[in-house]
């Protein structure tokens, strides 16, 4: 790649890191202007494959973010400058750590000399976030003649930021960059900003993979006989299963009910609703009749549903087995007889492998009579 101009030490460090926010998949960001994001800001500009939207308010930038990583399934970054701007940032950091979607919140500070000082655009803003992170970590000070030791930290810090926010669990991860004057491109004499030439060699600096979380052969084979051999099985697709669009998933879970007999009561955001497969057994009405009093496994997916009339369903009933198959714990009525953390298209696939297809369910039909 051709070397972009890099005038000081705060652009060396800024130009680093995209570069390599981009060698692992990022492709935009949600700028929120500011006097102390400005070398941040345009090194992420001025990248040409990484695409910039800008927004006045932080709180809608963050937003804005939030909402293209919930529908990309992977990372996007924002950004804002010093102070009260990245308190505006939080409530989408919680809805990023609550539904577990990857964003990267990257804010920007005044150096250490002037912290609690009493110094304009001053807060603390090391872990502000708290628990609702990831990871947090307040990067290091630009410096005039950095070490190879030192950029290849930089390269490395972008690369776990964003492999972490894309991890097994997805969330939100901090990243906290201070800087001291000059913020605007201009050249500085002193300032060594050659390292850049050194990363030519295409590719991230470290390349992270991540497994599959699958359930062993007897775990799957103990499922399979739970939902054969038992009659009456309610699958529940909650809000945040996986999205279809960007996997098999929905197919999936339709092969799993259909091998098994057994209806899929999905959820307005379980994205499970619509499709192509008319003849699918997924309901969507189920607050409009009589669910039934008697099921004997609840299979579960997804997070919590948002339906009233069908959580106090799920809480009033009892069902011999009440099982989820997911990445992150969701029962919020402690009625969850077995959690099994894995990947849940693999588990879907596995389990259904091992059934025997039914030929005809009338506890299906009576699902299908009342819709």
């Amino acid at each position: 790649m051709t070397s972009p101009s890099i005038p000081n030490r705060n652009y060396l460090w800024t130009r680093l890191f995209v570069e390599e926010l981009h060698r692992n998949g990022l492709q935009a960001v949600c700028i929120a202007p500011g006097s102390r994001s400005t070398p941040l800001a345009i090194a992420f500009f001025e990248h040409p494959y990484v695409q910039s939207f800008i927004h006045l308010d932080e709180r809608s930038a963050a937003f804005a973010a939030l909402g293209m990583a919930q529908t990309w399934d992977m990372p996007v970054a924002v950004i804002c400058t010093s102070g009260t701007a990245a308190a505006n940032f939080f409530p989408a950091i919680v809805e990023a750590y609550q539904n577990q979607i990857p964003l990267l919140v990257l804010t920007t500070d005044r150096p250490h000399e002037v912290r609690y000082s009493g110094a304009n655009q001053t807060i603390d803003q090391i872990k502000m976030y708290g628990d609702y992170a990831l990871w947090s970590v307040d990067a290091p000070l630009p410096e005039e003649n950095p070490s190879a030791l030192t950029v290849r930290s930089m390269r490395t810090l972008a690369s776990r930021a964003y492999q972490t926010a894309a991890g097994l669990v997805k969330g939100p991860v901090h990243i906290n960059f201070p800087f001291r004057g000059p913020l605007e491109p201009v050249p500085v004499a002193t300032d060594h900003t050659k390292a850049f030439e050194g990363i030519n060699i295409p590719g991230p600096l470290v390349n992270i993979a991540r497994g599959q979380l699958r359930l062993p052969d007897g775990r799957l084979d103990y499922l399979a006989d739970v939902i054969q051999y038992n009659p009456n099985v309610v699958i529940i697709a909650g809000p945040r299963t996986p999205n279809p669009l960007l996997g098999d998933f929905r197919p999936a879970l339709i092969e799993l009910a259909q091998k098994s007999g057994y209806p899929i009561l999905a959820e307005p955001l379980s994205n499970m609703r619509f499709g192509a497969d008319a003849d699918a057994p997924i309901f969507g009405a189920y607050e409009n009749f009589a669910l039934p009093a008697n099921p004997d496994v609840i299979l579960q997916f997804g997070k919590v549903p948002t339906s009233k009339v069908l959580n106090t369903w799920l809480d009033g009933i009892q069902p011999a087995h009440r099982i989820m198959l997911g990445d992150v714990w969701a029962d919020d009525t402690h009625r969850l007889t077995e959690f099994y953390q894995t990947d849940p298209l693999l588990a879907c696939a596995h389990i259904s492998a091992r059934l025997t297809s039914h030929t005809y369910s009338a506890w299906l039909d009576d699902f299908r009579a009342k819709e």
